[in-house]
C-alpha cells in the first residue's frame, strides 16, 4: 500500500475529510491533498504530525522507495512545475481554473522550455 492510500485509508476510518484532518495537524488542505494523489509525499515536519495523530511511527508515513520515486519524478516536471507556480502566483490560473488562456499560457511556456533543453542538448 502507497503513502497516498495509507493516508486516504487512516482518513476515512477516522471519518474524516481532507480539511478537517488538515486542521487537526495543522497543515493546509492542498497538503493532504497532494499526498493522496500521489503529487507530494510528507516532509518529516508532516509525517510526525501524521504519526502523532494515527498513533503510527514515522516511518509509516515514510517510504524511502517512494521518496526516491517522488524526487525523480519531481526533477523530470520542475519546468512544468515552474510554469504552474508562475501561472498561479500572477493570478493567471487559479485551482480548478482551465480556461482557454490559461491553456494557451501553458502551451506557449512548455514550447518555450523544449525549444530550450532541445539547444541545451545540440550544445553538448
Amino acid at each position: 500500500m502507497d503513502i497516498s492510500d495509507k493516508l486516504k485509508k487512516a482518513r476515512n476510518e477516522k471519518g474524516l475529510t481532507q480539511k478537517e484532518l488538515a486542521i487537526k495537524i495543522d497543515v493546509v488542505q492542498s497538503v493532504i491533498g497532494e499526498i493522496e494523489s500521489s503529487r507530494r509525499i510528507p516532509s518529516k515536519a508532516t509525517a510526525r504530525k501524521l504519526s502523532d495523530f494515527f498513533n503510527t511511527s514515522i516511518d509509516y508515513w515514510m517510504n524511502e522507495a517512494e521518496t526516491d520515486k517522488y524526487f525523480s519524478n519531481r526533477q523530470k516536471y520542475a519546468m512544468f512545475d515552474e510554469v504552474l507556480t508562475t501561472l498561479i502566483e500572477s493570478g493567471k490560473f487559479k485551482d480548478g481554473d482551465y480556461s482557454d488562456e490559461c491553456w494557451d499560457l501553458i502551451k506557449d511556456a512548455v514550447k518555450i522550455e523544449s525549444k530550450i533543453l532541445v539547444m541545451k542538448k545540440d550544445d553538448k
